[in-house]
């Protein structure tokens, strides 16, 4: 059995991720296995194996093999009270990433994918501090969210006195028990009283890595709970204010800031996320737009090279290398050329993804999917910029599919409004760019349409937490992502391989059209994998 072959791995060698799992597997004569069925048998059996909470695990055994008891597993952890809490019975990953987190003194931040649930975690940490009579104050990136919270709080902490902060709303905590803040809101006052002892939990904390969202950190709040889908900025914000703050104090936890919520695997495993199909379809450059590419890739490269051998930036990873280099762009260095060579890469870093977000040809080959919009119930497209947003809904509308271009440009009131018309199913798709990454409540889709891919881990993760929530009829969700041949796009030439690399890793089936133009062939694959056939 495949769970007895992991074990002696693991009993050998440890810790290691799902990949070198599967080499050192093969290397041991194990045939027809792959990494989603090593997920499976470490996802499932959580009572004989553990990792250590990064974004690509490492597996190690629990003690020496032996199976323990899944009452065992946080014994020494004091069990949160949730008198306060009237609803539903949390998952298990939320129980043990709670638990880790009241283990730890009541400090770090919880890392699950989109669509998991991680905000219950963050209402039963509440429901525990109230319970002992402290003060919550929820620090949310905007007023979407700051709704969605006190919906939740109202429906499972109906007992509590739950007020607001921002736009109008001006309550304390002289009168309040729970305050849901903005951060733009809460970075402006001292929000707790002196001599009340306090919980802070920021939602996308990831997003307050700056020198102003910061300020909302008040020192005040002894108990510090952090919330988010990935734990990465491309700067060094996270390093310089959010892990300072979050970092658990009780001696041999200092490093682990980042608590294992639910990852693609686990969420898999136990049914919180449906599978899903990736279709991957090539689009090559116009001739003009490939020549631009070609002097830019040409520039960013010797710029690369500079940076590192001159400048000290780190090479490798991707994510690590363009830290370096924003934080070099900042200044204040004494390395004026090194800020200067800096300042100049992130401005044609910008300018190549700019140009793959808005090739001509993208454009054309998306009206070889219409047809298959035409026959989905909800469908969202992720584009890059507003303008292309616009011009998709522009086309979709003259083939009389209901489509809003939803966008930063849009009223408060207008967003609401066209949501509703979404969740309802008045409108059929909404296109988008970066606005639907994060901070809003989107209600379910089925296929999901990426036609801006060069962007990071964080905002794919949160793309594909948008379509992959569980379907009432246990059908998969769909992605297609075009991208641009021979570029830093194309799966072939190693492109995204942060975020790529996972969504093929856990999907059910991935198809490459590779140049395909056949709007049947897509067509035909979507009904397929809907009937499951």
């Amino acid at each position: 059995m495949l769970i007895s072959e992991i074990t002696s791995v693991l009993l050998e060698r440890s810790p290691l991720n799902k990949h070198q799992l599967l080499n050192a597997l093969k290397a041991k004569g194990v045939e027809n296995c792959s990494t989603p069925d090593i997920n499976r048998v470490l996802y499932g059996n959580r009572n004989l194996f553990v990792h250590n909470g990064q974004s690509l695990p490492l597996w190690s055994l629990i003690g020496n093999g032996t199976i323990v008891h899944e009452d065992q597993l946080y014994v020494s952890k004091r069990s949160p009270d949730n008198a306060l809490y009237q609803g539903h019975q949390p998952r298990s990953w939320q129980m043990e990433a709670l638990s880790g987190w009241i283990s730890q003194g009541k400090r770090g931040v919880i890392e699950a994918v989109t669509g998991t649930g991680k905000s219950l975690v963050g209402i039963l940490a509440a429901a525990d501090a109230l319970a002992r009579g402290l003060k919550v104050l929820i620090i949310v990136p905007g007023i979407e969210l700051q709704k969605q919270w006190h919906d939740n709080i109202e429906k499972y902490l109906p007992t509590v006195r739950v007020g607001k902060f921002c736009n109008g709303h001006k309550d304390t905590f002289h009168s309040i028990d729970l305050i849901i803040s903005t951060v733009h809101s809460a970075r402006k006052y001292q929000m707790l009283p002196p001599a009340m002892r306090g919980l802070i939990i920021v939602d996308e904390v990831h997003g307050s890595g700056t020198e102003k969202n910061a300020l909302a950190f008040e020192d005040e709040f002894t108990e510090r709970l952090g919330l988010t889908a990935t734990y990465e900025r491309t700067d060094n914000g996270l390093d310089v204010f959010v892990t300072p703050y979050f970092k658990p104090l009780i001696p041999g936890f200092e490093s682990k800031t980042v608590i294992p919520g639910c990852d693609y695997a686990r969420g898999l495993h136990d049914g919180i996320l449906a599978p899903f199909r990736v279709g991957l379809l090539g689009v090559p450059f116009a001739e003009e737009e490939e020549m631009l590419y070609e002097q830019l890739e040409k520039s960013l490269s010797k710029m690369r090279a500079d940076l590192v051998r001159l400048h000290g930036c780190q090479p490798e990873p991707f994510g690590e290398f363009i830290r370096a280099v924003h934080h070099l762009g900042e200044g204040g260095h004494q390395d004026y050329a090194g800020t200067k060579t800096a300042r100049k890469y992130l401005t044609q870093f910008n300018a190549r993804k700019d140009l793959l977000a808005n090739s001509q040809l993208k454009l054309r080959t998306f009206r070889q999917l219409i047809p298959m919009i035409s026959v989905v119930n909800k469908c969202l497209v992720f584009t890059g910029f507003i303008s292309t947003a616009k011009e998709i809904e522009r086309m979709l509308v003259d083939d009389k599919i209901p489509t809003s271009a939803f966008s930063s440009e849009l009223s408060q009131e207008e967003r609401t409004y066209f949501m509703n018309e979404f969740k309802t199913g008045k409108l059929k798709v909404l296109a988008a760019p970066a606005v639907l990454d994060e901070g809003i409540d989107v209600p379910e889709a089925e296929l999901g349409i990426i036609l801006s891919a060069n962007h990071s881990k964080r905002q794919m993760i949160q793309r594909m937490g948008r379509i992959i929530r569980p379907k009432k009829d246990g059908r998969p969700a769909t992605f297609f992502i075009l991208y641009i041949e021979n570029t830093n796009e194309d799966p072939a030439m190693g492109a995204h391989e942060s975020f790529l690399t996972e969504m093929i890793d856990h999907a059910a089936e991935v198809r490459d059209f590779g140049n395909s133009y056949d709007a049947s062939e897509f067509l035909d694959w979507y009904i397929d994998g809907k009937l499951g056939r």
